[in-house]
């Protein structure tokens, strides 16, 4: 990792110290995710290097945003799989509220 760290861009590098600051001063990362395409926004080497390296010590929960777009029988689908991973809660930013579910 540090190899790889080394040879990537100066801007790159510098994003991945500060991640790995935050992430180490950090009780729970929150992950958003876009109830139209929640899979192809996961980051799940972000996820692993979390759970394998600071299990003891994080936690991650998953949001699932935006859930006002997708017909409310996809979005408790997607609930229910998403659950089977990490705590996951539906959200709708637009008019401020949570979803339900």
């Amino acid at each position: 990792a540090e190899r790889a760290l080394s040879a990537a861009p100066r801007n790159q590098r510098a994003f991945q110290k500060e991640l790995a600051k935050v992430l180490r001063e950090s009780d729970v990362l929150l992950e958003v995710l876009d109830a139209r395409d929640p899979l192809g926004c996961r980051c799940a080497p972000l996820e692993d290097a979390v759970m394998s390296r600071m299990a003891t010590s994080k936690r991650i929960v998953l949001i699932l945003n935006k859930i006002d777009l997708v017909p409310p029988e996809n979005a408790a689908r997607w609930l229910a799989y998403l659950r089977q991973f990490f705590p996951t809660v539906p959200f709708k930013a637009s008019g401020g509220g949570g979803g339900g579910g």
